[in-house]
């Protein structure tokens, strides 16, 4: 048996609004609009409490078609867990600009 979506799984919770937003997209696409307005009725909603350009949702749309729900959710990145390094020419000079602009300057 599966348990239901919770808070406690914030990737589920996401996944699941991503599907929201796609399933709109589709219902919309059904009643007949374009596809660039199913988007755009889409981007101006939140899901999961956040608003999403038309383009996100139509990566969304897409994925979805072609992998179904397992595309919506995230997958973990491959360099979790590992360092990250700068190289050393690049650090030297990232100091050196420190050294010369030590607070950031005013916009003008």
């Amino acid at each position: 048996m599966n348990n239901p979506p919770s808070d406690e799984n914030p990737h589920e919770t996401r996944a699941l609004a991503r599907f929201a937003a796609v399933q709109a997209v589709e219902q919309a696409r059904q009643s007949g609009l374009p596809l660039v307005q199913a988007l755009q009725h889409a981007a101006q909603q939140a899901w999961d409490g956040r608003i999403y350009s038309a383009s996100t949702i139509e990566e969304w749309v897409y994925k979805y078609r072609r992998s179904k729900f397992g595309a919506l959710q995230n997958r973990p990145r491959s360099d979790r867990g590992k360092n990250r390094t700068v190289e050393p020419e690049a650090l030297e000079a990232l100091l050196k600009l420190r050294g010369e602009y030590p607070t950031p300057r005013s916009r003008r």
